[in-house]
């Protein structure tokens, strides 16, 4: 186990490829782009429920628990049993190729034309 602190980017990524899971103890977050990107590095996860972290499916790409004990136990879990964990991260990875840049870029694109009243058409963007 470790702790290493603020780590640059490419470092970060580094170290979530030579990791085996990945746990976020914290029991108050947003929405973490961390497990977005654990998931994307092929890592099992298990975190709390008390936040919300829709690229963690509990039993799927990882665990989602609601206690001390439960978090202890599916780590337990996911450190025995190691097809469990490449069974999970291979799911992450999965996951991670429909967050690809190529597929969300026109979904923001069509969410922003339609906030602020456009409607784009092959040619032009007019005013709905």
């Amino acid at each position: 186990m470790s702790f290493p602190g603020a780590l640059p980017p490419a470092d970060l990524a580094a170290s979530f490829r030579a990791s085996d899971v990945f746990v976020l103890p914290a029991r108050s977050e947003g929405v973490p782009k961390v497990t977005q990107e654990a998931a994307a590095c092929g890592l099992p996860q298990v975190i709390f429920g008390f936040y919300e972290a829709p690229t963690v499916i509990d039993g799927d790409n990882g665990f989602v628990v609601w206690s001390d004990e439960a978090m202890a136990e599916r780590l337990g879990e996911l450190i025995e049993d190691v097809a469990l964990r490449r069974r999970m991260g291979d799911r992450g990875v999965e996951m991670a190729r429909e967050w690809s840049w190529a597929r969300v870029a026109p979904l923001w694109t069509e969410r922003i034309l339609e906030a602020i009243g456009c409607a784009e058409t092959e040619t032009e963007m007019t005013p709905a």
